[in-house]
């Protein structure tokens, strides 16, 4: 995610446990909350925050060879741009 999204994240997602436990107790919604405060402490370590404009590599196994496949992403301020490098 973007440098400036990452500063939200957690607060948002707890914003999020928030309302889905109230919108529960007002309307009866059994499923919520989806995820609870416990579970959004526990994966916050995971994110990552990237600044715009500089490029990003993520690394992932072919599952036939496992061969090492490349992709580079550049954050940008009108969306999220893709290269792949072999």
């Amino acid at each position: 995610m973007t440098e400036l999204s990452y500063f939200i994240v957690e607060r948002v997602l707890h914003n999020s446990v928030n309302v889905m436990t109230r919108q529960r107790d007002e309307l009866g919604i059994k499923e919520y909350p989806l995820y609870t405060h416990d579970e959004v402490d526990d994966i916050a370590s995971q994110f990552q925050g990237f600044k715009y404009n500089r490029e990003i590599e993520w690394a992932s196994f072919n599952k036939s060879r496992a061969a090492c496949r490349r992709r580079r992403w550049n954050f940008l301020t009108r969306g999220i741009r893709s290269v792949h490098r072999a």
